[in-house]
């Protein structure tokens, strides 16, 4: 037969346009030892840190050498947390499939034959073709743009990791240097509580201080000391936490620099407003997910239009080779995909809802964190020039009491312990009005100059 040498040819060119599997092996070992390895010294943030100089001149140079400020770390975390490695990698997937999307349909190879029961010269009956779709409906221009959409859509999604992670790293960030101050605060009152303790066990050998109120000062000493060693430990566990969010190994030797000050946006509302409505990465996805919604709509609406089929046939019938044309078009007259579009159509209405609540719940949300920093600010302050200064003046007329031998060591104890919880008060207030200023942050404030998107280049 005359078409026995076209088949194997067939069957070459459908091989040759298939891809093979290529394994990928897991290996903790090896990926325990990079990542221990790694450091705020690293070549990709290095790299990463010029990139963003360049783009922005006026922005704090990048030295690790002399360990890591706030600003340092997040900028580790952008290059080395691994669940920003994750999402970023999460969102080629729909990027590399919207790249190949809006191709052609493969060809259709149909082949049939028939044999004659009767006894004939020529038994068989055999018939082949090769259909085309050409996609005259415009569908595949409509299924790019949705693909496009649904690419743009997780890129947003791993944006947003990425700035809840920065959100978390300064959360804390922040509370380790809670810590750091409170031990700070509790060593120089355990201090002047040493003092004391020794001028009162004095006293109480002369029998000129009571058991009772001996007891009262060592306990206060022994209770301060036990604070301090749990402090330690909660220092070093939230240490361990901030180092984990920049992708480092709790191990690695860096010195971290401790602040509870956190520099807030702009707070003039119709600026806050803008903020809000240019970066905030929720009412993006938002807006992100109508843009997919109205898309798929419109592919909908395409689906309804047929597209054509064509090809070349060959028929041999009885020794008789014929050689013609197939068309095939279906005809939208009981179905036209009323069910497609109708679901779209509602699916673009729930998406645009969705868009205009996420707007109203963000919108509350800035005013609340807004107005929790303010409350936070206010309360700080008042402790600082109200409290602050009398539980001072307090202690100061009992060192010169003291100095004239007049001395009442349980008022000291007193005094010195309202000290100790006045500026706690004052360092748990700042650390409220960092809170409200990260959450601040996080819904109006732009991404960095520069994109981190080294996984994606080495990938490819």
């Amino acid at each position: 037969m005359r078409s026995s040498n076209i088949l194997p040819l067939l069957l070459c060119a459908v091989l040759c346009g298939c891809q093979g599997y290529v394994p990928l092996s897991l290996d903790l070992d090896a990926h325990h030892a990079a990542w221990t390895l790694r450091s705020p010294e690293d070549a990709q943030v290095a790299a990463y840190a010029a990139r963003l100089a360049e783009a922005d001149p006026g922005r704090a140079a990048y030295d690790p050498s002399d360990g890591l400020s706030l600003h340092e770390a997040e900028l580790v975390a952008l290059v080395l947390n691994p669940s920003l490695r994750t999402a970023r990698l999460e969102a080629r997937v729909p990027a590399l499939g919207a790249a190949e999307t809006g191709r052609w349909a493969d060809p259709t190879l149909s082949f049939d034959a028939m044999r004659i029961a009767e006894s004939v010269d020529e038994p068989w009956i055999l018939g082949g073709s090769l259909g085309f779709t050409i996609p005259i409906s415009g569908r595949l221009a409509m299924a790019k743009q949705l693909a496009l959409a649904e690419a743009d859509l997780a890129m947003r999604r791993a944006l947003r990791v990425e700035r809840s992670t920065i959100a978390a790293l300064r959360e804390a960030w922040v509370r380790w240097s809670q810590s750091v101050h409170r031990i700070e605060l509790v060593a120089s009152h355990l201090d002047r509580v040493n003092d004391v303790v020794e001028l009162a066990a004095k006293q109480r050998q002369a029998d000129r201080l009571g058991a009772p109120q001996l007891r009262a000062l060592q306990i206060e000493k022994v209770g301060r000391t036990g604070e301090i060693e749990a402090l330690r430990v909660e220092i070093e566990r939230r240490r361990r936490l901030v180092l984990a969010l920049t992708g480092l190994a709790a191990e690695t030797p860096i010195d971290l620099h401790p602040t509870v000050v956190l520099e807030a946006p702009s707070d003039d509302g119709t600026t806050l407003n803008e903020l809000l409505r240019v970066h905030n990465l929720e009412l993006a996805i938002a807006r992100a997910k109508f843009e997919v919604a109205d898309r798929a709509l419109r592919l909908e609406l395409r689906k309804q239009y047929p597209d054509l089929e064509i090809g070349p046939a060959y028929e041999d019938d009885d020794g008789t080779s014929r050689v013609g044309v197939t068309l095939e078009m279906p005809v939208p007259v009981f179905d036209g995909n009323r069910r497609g579009v109708v679901e779209a159509q509602a699916a673009r209405e729930a998406a645009k809802a969705a868009f205009e609540a996420e707007y109203e719940r963000l919108v509350s949300a800035v005013q609340d964190a807004k107005l929790g920093a303010t409350a936070a600010r206010r309360r700080s302050a008042w402790l600082g020039d109200q409290v602050a200064p009398l539980v001072d003046q307090q202690l100061e007329d009992l060192d010169r009491l003291g100095a004239l031998g007049q001395i009442d060591l349980l008022v000291t104890l007193d005094a010195l312990t309202r000290g100790l919880e006045t500026r706690t008060r004052m360092l748990d207030a700042r650390v409220e009005e960092a809170m409200a200023v990260n959450g601040l942050r996080a819904l109006v404030e732009p991404g960095p100059a520069i994109a981190f998107e080294n996984d994606v280049d080495e990938s490819e």
